[in-house]
């Protein structure tokens, strides 16, 4: 084990314990291989004892993704795009919003996104309107150079449709109330609270409070009708949810993080790759089979520092 290897893993006890499960995951997998099948009575090959694994980096966010199985990272799978009914809509629902959540978490952390704007209309509008409303502001914001990533919300009192956008800098609020003629602005700067793991914020930690904010408003009006939460003496006629749920956050383009993606065959190798990558310490923060009871896959670890 090379010195770097070996400093990732005194700084890391929690990836002994990860690596403990893979291996556990890897001897299992492999035991399963090498029993004869019931139906033809083949053997396969013990090989996922020594299977790889493959690391997605994000460094400009500092996170990383380890999953246990290789896959060729020079290529990609092919979109397929069926609107049908999912065997479990619940659970479909719930990894979709995860995967959107994970998009906005590390856009906000790599443009250091930490203010929150909301952006309400004084004459209620369409979707479309609202939506035309708001791209004019983000191009007119794009050629100040402030690139901002936008969700839209039907709001929950009285139905109103408002957008929310994650900022990355400071912006007087003066100068976005010009920018947006059509009702009223307000921004604010979002901070982390100190925990035990770090008494001091970083500006990363503001910017994922500021992304779990924006994506906590996915979850509302998703997959059902936002008429159903009005009041009852203010009735107003909402959009379409399928509509309403097919835009529901939109990021600028060529302004996506970068991620690099690897195999190894350890995890402290990996963890020593990435942090060479993020230029920082990586923590563990998530593990599947601790998080995700009705998780499908290879076990999964998220890394953030």
């Amino acid at each position: 084990m090379d010195p770097a290897t070996s400093a990732v893993k005194a700084r890391h006890p929690k990836a002994i314990e990860a690596e403990e499960r893979l291996a556990a995951f890897r001897q299992e997998r492999a035991r399963h291989a090498t029993e004869p099948s019931p139906g033809t009575g083949a053997v396969g090959a013990a090989r996922l004892d020594k299977a790889t694994l493959t690391v997605s980096v994000t460094p400009a966010a500092g996170e990383a993704t380890v999953q246990v199985g290789h896959t060729d990272p020079t290529k990609t799978r092919p979109r397929v795009n069926h609107r049908g009914t999912a065997s479990d809509p619940a659970r479909a629902q719930r990894v979709a919003h995860s995967r959107r959540a994970k998009r906005i978490r590390q856009w906000c952390v790599a443009h250091d996104a930490a203010r929150l704007a909301t952006f309400t209309f004084a004459v209620e509008p369409s979707l479309d309107d609202g939506w035309q409303a708001v791209d004019g502001l983000r191009r007119r914001l794009k050629a100040a150079g402030l690139p901002v990533l936008i969700v839209v919300q039907w709001g929950t009192e009285g139905g109103r449709l408002h957008f929310h956008g994650a900022v990355p800098r400071f912006i007087p609020k003066e100068q976005l109330e010009a920018m947006w003629p059509h009702g009223w602005v307000d921004i604010k700067y979002l901070r982390a609270k100190p925990s035990n793991a770090r008494t001091t914020p970083t500006k990363r930690d503001n910017a994922r409070v500021c992304a779990g904010y924006v994506a906590g408003y996915l979850t509302k009006a998703q997959g059902e009708a936002p008429g159903e939460r009005c009041a009852a003496a203010d009735p107003v006629e909402p959009p379409d949810v399928d509509l309403f749920n097919r835009r529901r956050y939109s990021i600028p383009t060529g302004t996506v993080p970068e991620t690099i993606r690897f195999v190894s065959l350890g995890l402290f190798e990996a963890l020593s790759r990435a942090r060479e990558l993020c230029g920082h310490d990586l923590d563990l923060v998530w593990f599947s089979s601790d998080e995700t009871p009705d998780w499908r896959g290879p076990p999964t670890s998220s890394w953030r520092g």
